[in-house]
């Protein structure tokens, strides 16, 4: 599936706020570097979303994410696809209940749709099963939201440079190589960086 999230210059990414999702009873109690590790250490079945430039989160406007924290994927067995939120929930830890139609079937076809049809102001659902993490984005759009949800720049960095993965800071639905920078105690751009880097 990465030759069609190259085709179309997006990434995929897992997204997560500090309250998690709604329909995911695994998730609830756990803080949001809890939920990261969970993610990066096992193979779950994901509720991703695609992002490409100009798309953006801002926190009561627009959404095309569901939150300022993304797990940037690659290497991804698709599973369902909606061009919009499909509203999918979690029964059984590490698997997702949804109802497969002709529509959201994991075709390259579907997939295709998926990113093309996305309403402006909304964000679509990809599920994924079996992933490699290619790395880790904050979004800045919004920088109040992203701070409410990981309490700072110093926490998240404490808590995820355990996993030596690439940072980035993503704006306007662009990613930006990012390096910590403990003078500042922030993430600093460091250059721009394509989406077809990711899926090579």
């Amino acid at each position: 599936m990465d030759e069609i999230f190259s085709k179309h210059n997006v990434i995929i990414a897992h997204c997560l706020t500090a309250n998690g999702g709604a329909g995911n009873p695994f998730s609830t109690g756990k803080n949001i570097y809890e939920r990261i590790d969970n993610v990066i250490a096992g193979q779950l079945e994901l509720s991703c979303s695609t992002i490409s430039e100009k798309d953006t989160l801002r926190y009561l406007h627009q959404t095309n994410f569901f939150g300022p924290v993304g797990i940037i994927l690659k290497a991804t067995n698709v599973t369902y696809v909606n061009s919009h939120d499909g509203g999918t929930i979690v029964l059984q830890s590490g698997t997702r209940d949804y109802t497969t139609d002709s529509s959201n079937k994991p075709t390259a076809a579907n997939i295709e749709k998926a990113i093309l049809n996305r309403p402006a102001n909304s964000y679509n659902e990809i599920c994924i099963k079996q992933y490699i993490v290619f790395g880790l984005f904050l979004c800045f759009d919004d920088k109040q939201h992203l701070i409410a949800n990981i309490g700072s720049e110093v926490l998240f960095h404490q808590h995820t440079s355990k996993y030596k993965l690439p940072y980035f800071n993503l704006s306007n639905g662009v990613l930006y190589s990012s390096l910590f920078d403990p003078q500042t105690n922030k993430f600093h751009a460091n250059g721009s960086f394509t989406n077809q880097e990711i899926y090579i």
